[in-house]
């Protein structure tokens, strides 16, 4: 897994010249931390995508497989 590495106290400083209170400043950079938390990260992505290819993979398998066994039904059943 990814880390997301930031000066927080050199962000609050920032914030602060900037006109922020020290308490806005300090809330403002844990609120990103915790949306920072929450990036999915490339690996993140991959595995869903395989996670993803399989469950369509086997959802195609089982509906040919419905299809083939409801032809196969009809083309057996006698006509007249």
């Amino acid at each position: 897994m990814t880390t997301i590495v930031f000066d927080s106290y050199a962000l609050v400083k920032r914030l602060k010249e900037a006109g922020f209170t020290e308490q806005q400043a300090e809330t403002l950079i844990d609120a990103a931390k915790d949306a920072l938390v929450q990036l999915a990260t490339r690996e993140d992505l991959e595995n869903l995508k395989k996670d993803l290819n399989r469950d369509l993979t086997i959802r195609f398998g089982i509906m040919l497989a419905a299809a083939v066994g409801i032809l196969t039904a009809i083309l057996k059943t006698p006509l007249g």
